[in-house]
């Protein structure tokens, strides 16, 4: 399942959509951006750990190994709970306003 332009209900491939910033649907060029409630969800550290740590009670560690390996096995199973948080759950997209939704920087030197 691929994330779909609300306005012309495009499918948008994953390389096109900015999560940091607002971007134009490349069907009817609307300007969107990834709802702010869907970035937390992909930031879910502490379910990952909850899975390291459940992985490897399961693999039957104990004590200091089982401590060290769920702190191993935390970034790798950060990484699958977002990819397939991603694939199961593809990001809802808002219609923004205008352009000046992005961030720009401006020189503080002329």
């Amino acid at each position: 399942m691929m994330p779909t332009c609300p306005h012309c209900e495009v499918a948008i491939p994953y390389l096109r959509i900015s999560f940091a910033d607002s971007f134009r649907c490349p069907g009817c060029g609307q300007w969107l951006r990834v709802r702010r409630a869907y970035l937390y969800l992909l930031t879910e550290y502490w379910g990952a750990l909850a899975i390291s740590v459940a992985a490897s009670l399961l693999i039957g560690f104990r004590g200091d190994v089982l401590f060290w390996l769920s702190l191993l096995g935390w970034v790798p199973a950060w990484i699958l709970v977002t990819l397939f948080g991603m694939l199961l759950f593809p990001p809802r997209l808002k219609v923004s306003k205008n352009d000046s939704d992005t961030r720009t920087f401006t020189s503080l030197v002329p």
